[in-house]
């Protein structure tokens, strides 16, 4: 079976539309037990799926496929980088940046790496105990030189061969690399490990002069004209090539999330002194830090950020998508990751076995929306009571006394008492058959009177839930399991009661049309979409299950 979905790979265009004309651009392109995906805005896309024999199947657009035509099934296709003279590259072992391949002619071939004979003799050894010297960092300098950080030392490259240069001893166990710094003049780019730093310029390496040097406390990141960010863990500053400074602004653990190079201004994540973790901007030209919003806790980004003219696009750590764009920042719940946008604009998002894309226009015109979650209705899972009765409504435990009363929640201690009600027509109705279920709290982290007080438990509920929906490349219904691997499930089809039939899953609230073979089809599409289980009450009334809690789904017509 498995085997089978992973060749459903980048079908055609799934887009339909609806007798009300309303459309989504929306796109799933594959589905596997496990999946890799790559996207580059020149290149194409590749998305290569394990199957169930552990072998990779490979589909794709672009140069990318092109590049991985003939690799081994046994091996994943390594994402591939190219040098500033346009030469391609890629890394048949990617734990040793030595491995290093180079596409010639419609074939890869291995490349030419020079360099001291005792250090790469030392390397080969080093490798052979399992000792990865994968690439640590990739690192352009300003004329173009292109140089690879790898465990223990740097490769160079000048016209189409690399070279080796320790930057500390092969036999010591590896000293964690500092930041890249500056040349005074601006010419090249000088990295350093250990006290040691070199100088990478026109092809070469050379002991770097005197001036800023590497420090793990600095972190530096190139503009446009000769600018230089240095960001340390108290403040961030803006230094020319010849080592003057700007401006400099106070931003605790400063880090740069985009740069917009249509008004020279750069998207900062810090923290202000006294404040909480903020995102602001930073002009270049006058140095002065905007405010855009604060956060309680750091937020960073969850794998690439996607940077075009207008601003950047990224998930971060807590499955959000963030847009900056204009002088401010937008949001959506998105379970899935964003992968990158390819050669059409259109963007790509993995979650799990599952891959899907749209174009940037709708995802834009989706995270415009106003979003106003506080009318959802919540529903606070007391003591994990909740379930559907014998008719298929909701019953929860719901709060019927406080004693005292603490509308202002300044109460040290409180007793709260709870019975049992179910929701028929969106309304809740005491079960008169409940018992009394109490509780004892207080502002205290434990306390004889509250936290050692018996409780009488209310019966465990639960549900028979349904899994978060998607489709596969050839619009079969599938539903995602714990592992998020996609599985042909119509449980995961939700049928409402004016006949029309949706998906809730990571690419967001489905509404689906039919094609005359009976496929579904994507007709349009609602963010957010978090990836949860779900469950249907006999009112037709949809709730996602969330940790402690059932939150109702609000659909576009409602």
């Amino acid at each position: 079976m498995w085997g089978r979905l992973a060749a459903l790979l980048l079908a055609g265009a799934l887009v339909a539309r609806g007798e009300d004309g309303v459309a989504t651009t929306l796109r799933f392109e594959a589905a596997a037990p496990a999946l890799d995906v790559q996207v580059d805005p020149s290149l194409g896309v590749l998305v290569q799926a394990l199957t169930a024999e552990r072998t990779w199947t490979r589909r794709g657009e672009g140069t990318l496929a092109a590049m991985a035509a003939g690799w081994s099934a046994r091996e994943p296709f390594p994402t591939p980088f190219a040098t500033s003279d346009g030469r391609r590259w890629c890394l048949q072992d990617g734990a040793d940046a030595g491995s290093l391949l180079q596409w010639v002619e419609g074939r890869w071939r291995p490349a030419e790496v020079a360099g001291s004979a005792d250090a790469l003799a030392a390397r080969r050894e080093l490798r052979r105990g399992a000792v990865r010297l994968g690439i640590v960092a990739r690192v352009r300098a300003d004329d173009g030189t292109d140089l690879l950080l790898d465990g223990f030392g740097v490769f160079v490259h000048r016209e189409g061969r690399w070279t080796f240069a320790p930057l500390q001893r092969l036999a010591a166990p590896p000293i964690g690399w500092a930041q890249v710094a500056w040349r005074p003049s601006g010419e090249g780019v000088t990295v350093g490990a250990g006290g040691r730093a070199l100088l990478g310029r026109a092809g070469r390496l050379e002991v770097a002069p005197a001036g800023p040097r590497p420090d793990p406390g600095r972190r530096f990141t190139r503009l446009r004209d000769g600018v230089w960010l240095v960001a340390t863990e108290v403040d961030v500053a803006l230094v020319t090539s010849d080592g003057v400074e700007r401006a400099r602004t106070p931003l605790l653990r400063a880090q740069v999330l985009a740069y917009r190079r249509r008004d020279d201004v750069v998207l900062l994540q810090g923290a202000l002194v006294g404040s909480s973790w903020v995102w602001a901007e930073l002009g270049v030209e006058t140095g002065a830090l905007r405010v855009l919003e604060r956060r309680g806790n750091q937020r960073d980004p969850r794998g690439p950020v996607v940077v075009d003219d207008a601003g950047a696009l990224w998930s971060d750590d807590h499955a959000v998508l963030r847009r900056w764009d204009a002088h401010r920042l937008l949001e959506a719940p998105l379970a899935a990751l964003l992968v990158g946008s390819d050669p059409r604009g259109r963007v790509w998002f993995v979650h799990g076995g599952v891959a899907f894309s749209l174009e940037r226009a709708e995802l834009e015109r989706e995270l415009e929306l106003e979003r106003a979650p506080a009318q959802e209705e919540v529903v606070e899972d007391v003591q994990g009571a909740a379930t559907l009765d014998a008719d298929g409504h909701l019953r929860a435990l719901r709060l019927v006394a406080c004693d005292p009363p603490d509308e202002a929640g300044v109460a040290v201690h409180q007793r709260r008492a709870y019975r049992f009600h179910v929701r028929r027509g969106g309304a809740w109705v005491l079960d008169e058959t409940s018992a009394t279920y109490e509780e004892r709290r207080c502002a205290l982290r434990w306390c004889q009177a509250c936290h050692g007080a018996r409780r009488e438990a209310a019966p465990r509920g639960g549900f028979e839930t349904r899994p978060p929906g998607v489709l596969d490349p050839e619009g079969r219904v599938m539903g995602l399991d714990r592992d998020r691997r996609p599985h042909p499930d119509p449980r995961a089809l939700l049928r409402r009661s004016d006949g029309s039939e949706w998906l809730l899953g990571p690419a967001g609230l489905i509404e689906l049309a039919r094609d005359a073979d009976g496929r579904h089809r994507p007709r349009r599409l609602r963010l957010p979409g978090p990836s949860q289980a779900w469950v249907q009450d006999a009112d037709g009334d949809v709730w996602r299950i969330e940790e402690g809690r059932l939150r109702r789904v609000t659909f576009p017509d409602d």
